[in-house]
Parts: structure tokens; sequence; C-alpha cells
């Protein structure tokens, strides 16, 4: 079916380690990525709830603490191809009163592609997503995915206070003390070591 819905190719310029030096930028050639924008639509229409969830918090754990280091070349894009290797997998037998543990799952697959320098494209097996991305910049995202897998909760939910909320009267923001306090049964002096986040 994919083959049929074909794929489009997309051009993301010079990437190169050494873009200081003008004339590594002369002599390079342009990047082209092969995408599959129609078959990645099919299959994002195709997520149930607990799947989405997964995602949406994976994107938002991203944004919050990835994406300000700048253009490492590690996008949603990998979080999304190993959310589809996850759902190939084992689709029905994700749990819906488990999105945390699907969440650490997806983040322990994408911090292991990390550490071998190596992670398959859904689409395409023999294309690595991570052969052209600098050795340095993949150790620093694994060190930031590293630290959000050590205290999930904590890091989950300063990425959620981070959301842009619109209008004051959809959704107020809860009391995140509170809500440290019931996810890790904690008392509120142990609470005081992260109020620099949480407020």
């Amino acid at each position: 079916m994919i083959e049929q819905l074909g794929c489009n190719a997309i051009p993301l310029g010079y990437r190169s380690i050494n873009l200081t030096q003008a004339e590594n930028l002369l002599t390079q050639t342009l990047e082209w990525h092969i995408g599959f924008a129609q078959a990645e639509n099919i299959l994002l229409n195709s997520l149930h709830g607990v799947h989405w969830k997964c995602l949406t918090m994976g994107c938002l754990l991203f944004r919050a603490f990835i994406a300000p280091l700048g253009p490492l070349g590690i996008g949603l894009e990998h979080f999304r191809n190993i959310l589809y290797f996850m759902c190939n997998k084992e689709f029905a037998l994700w749990n819906e009163e488990q999105p945390g543990l699907h969440l650490r799952t997806l983040l322990f697959k994408v911090y292991e592609c990390l550490s071998r320098g190596d992670m398959s494209s859904f689409f395409i097996r023999e294309h690595n997503m991570l052969k052209n991305i600098p050795s340095a910049n993949v150790k620093k995202v694994q060190a930031y995915l590293s630290r959000v897998l050590d205290n999930p909760v904590i890091y989950a939910m300063y990425a959620f206070r981070n959301l842009t909320r619109v209008g004051s009267n959809h959704y107020p923001m809860p009391n995140l003390r509170k809500l440290y306090k019931y996810l890790t049964h904690r008392n509120e002096q142990d609470v005081l070591f992260w109020v620099s986040i949480l407020n």
C-alpha cells in the first residue's frame, strides 16, 4: 500500500559538522530526505487514544528539553518513527491504564538508538536516520533523555507547565505540588527540592 501512495523528496539543505568553515559549505552537496507524507497520515489516523497520549507527551518533552538545544538534526520524526515500530509490533496490546509505561518505553527506545548511533527508518529499513547527525549532537540529546528517564514525573510536569493555555476559562492549570504528591506519594519536605521547577 505504501508503494502505491508514493513518496516525497524533501531538500534538507546543507548539514555539516564544520558549519563554520566557508570552504566546506562550498564543496558539500545538498542533502535530500525521502518522506512518506500520505502513508504517515494513514498511520497517524489509525492510532488510538493511548498511542496519541504517548506521542503527544513525547512531543511535549522534546519541545521542552531537546528543541531549546538548537538544530541538532534530531527531531520529532525520530520519535514518530520509534512509535510506528512500537505500534507495528504490538498495536492491540497497548494498555489505556498505563500511558506512562508506553511513554517511558518510547523514550528508552529512542535513547537506545542514540546509544548505538543507528535508527532504522520504518519505511526504508536499510536507512539509518542517525547516519548524518554528528556524534556530539547525538550525545547531547542522549544526555537530556537520560535525565528525563531518571525522573520522568518531574520532567513531564515541567513540560506540562510550559504549555500555553488558550483562555483562562479552559482547563485551568492544576496545583502541581499536589499533583507531585499524589503521583510520587512523597510529603511536602520532599517537594521542596523541586520548588524551583514547579513555581
